[in-house]
């Protein structure tokens, strides 16, 4: 299907639940990033120079996220690239824990994997969601 889906249609209503949860985990993950680097820093090992403009980049993806939802009609391609990013951001992470080098402690180990989990998780509500509403509003074959 190449349109948009909806408008707000009950065949979206998983894939709208997931892109507000997806925007709203970011944008949470985003202040504490930037208002608590240097806590945060302490507690996870890692170096708050970086916390900060993480939480930066986490603050833009809850906009576009947010954005991306609250259209009358989804774009699925807007929401590929959604999933393809909670993706890339999820293995990059297990990545980044798994390599150790900026981040020190067992905890942000830890907290990188559960984040990670947690993203994974959210892609794939996000992909059940975005073929449940293609199901729904694909034309008759």
């Amino acid at each position: 299907m190449s349109g948009a889906l909806g408008p707000a249609a009950p065949s979206d209503g998983l894939l709208r639940t997931a892109l507000w949860l997806d925007a709203l985990a970011c944008a949470a993950l985003g202040v504490l990033a930037t208002a608590s680097a240097s806590t945060l820093a302490a507690l996870l090992g890692a170096p708050a120079g970086r916390l900060r403009p993480l939480g930066g980049l986490l603050l833009g993806g809850a906009a576009l996220v947010a954005t991306s939802a609250a259209r009358p009609r989804l774009e699925p391609r807007a929401v590929g690239g959604i999933i393809a990013l909670n993706l890339a951001w999820a293995v990059g992470s297990v990545a980044i824990a798994a390599l150790g080098s900026s981040v020190r402690t067992g905890l942000g180990r830890r907290v990188i994997v559960a984040q990670a989990a947690a993203t994974a998780l959210l892609a794939a509500l996000e992909l059940r969601g975005l073929g449940r509403a293609r199901a729904v509003c694909a034309p008759p074959a």
